[in-house]
């Protein structure tokens, strides 16, 4: 028992340390992976934390790995001081940054999972709103379209989208792929 433990601690940190955050692509599985890992969660957030020059892509995904760090946390207190550091870091990048679809897919994503009690949730709609613009508006590039297949899927299984909504997004990512 301890060698498979020891052998999945080896791999999620190999998996973590061979990633180079500085390649958006990387940094986006590793996100998705630390999702399911505290491990990775962990050590995702030292790797980003010692970034010299951290562009706001990184620093929106390091707040996203504090509310994961909630998702793996026993403790309740913990839990939420761990969400309110996330929203506090992704608060003046999403205000800086407010049509950019991924940083406001990072905090939707997990503001959506926080009990709405909680007060954690309150920029659900205005997240909603500015990613579907984004994406009716084609304001991505073609590299980026597994990242926006993802937010379009997230939006169907979560309802927070209206069919009307859905059916623009589905009709701009048509003649998004004609013109490519």
């Amino acid at each position: 028992m301890r060698y498979i433990f020891f052998t999945g601690l080896v791999v999620c940190f190999h998996l973590t340390q061979s990633c180079d955050v500085t390649d958006i692509n990387c940094l986006r599985i590793s996100y998705y992976k630390a999702v399911q890992s505290e491990a990775h969660t962990d050590t995702l957030i030292s790797i980003i934390t010692k970034l010299q020059h951290k562009n706001y892509i990184q620093s929106a995904y390091l707040a996203g790995l504090y509310a994961l760090k909630a998702k793996h946390h026993s403790n309740p207190y913990q839990k939420i001081k761990y969400l309110q550091k996330a929203n506090e870091d992704i608060k003046p990048i999403v205000i800086l940054h407010p049509d950019d679809m991924e940083v406001r897919f990072i905090r939707l994503s997990y503001q959506y999972y926080v009990p709405r009690f909680l007060g954690f949730s309150a920029h659900l709609q205005d997240d909603t709103q500015a990613i579907a613009r984004a994406i009716i508006l084609c304001k991505f590039n073609y590299t980026d379209f597994g990242l926006v297949t993802n937010i379009i899927d997230f939006l169907k299984k979560s309802k927070l989208i209206n069919t009307n909504e859905l059916a623009k997004i589905e009709k701009a990512m048509a003649k998004y792929w004609t013109k490519i």
